[in-house]
């Protein structure tokens, strides 16, 4: 069974991707792909300005305000990292996969509503919530 097209790299279209580029997000499977596409393709890249290029801390704040009740807290999301239930789901490849195609798919949502039709997929989404929740409790 071959690799769909959204699975290869987008540079050489040959080998599986493994990268992601951190400008365009790109996908690419070798240092040899990244370096042909930092040269030639990443339009993001020569957008941005050289010099640091972390935002100041008052536009983190007020990224941070515009949260809705819907987004978690970078600092929960922080926390899912410890739980020891989880790391465990995690160790399953199914699950793994499901996670990357959602991850990886075009359309996002619809990827989302598929995987939420797999038990092992609800049962990681239901520890994640029953994490932020406990944690926004306390």
């Amino acid at each position: 069974m071959g690799l769909s097209s959204e699975a290869l790299c987008r540079v050489c279209s040959i080998e599986p991707h493994k990268y992601k580029c951190p400008k365009c997000f790109l996908r690419y499977c070798s240092l040899a792909c990244y370096k042909q596409h930092k040269e030639n393709d990443c339009a993001v890249q020569d957008d941005i300005p050289s010099g640091n290029t972390q935002p100041k801390p008052e536009a983190a704040v007020a990224a941070n305000d515009d949260l809705s009740e819907d987004c978690v807290k970078p600092e929960l999301l922080e926390r899912l990292g410890s739980s020891a239930d989880l790391k465990a789901l995690l160790t399953n490849p199914h699950l793994r996969n499901v996670l990357q195609e959602v991850d990886e798919a075009k359309d996002p949502w619809s990827a989302m509503k598929l995987a939420m039709q797999e038990p092992l997929f609800t049962e990681f989404a239901d520890e994640c919530l029953s994490i932020i929740d406990k944690e926004s409790l306390s």
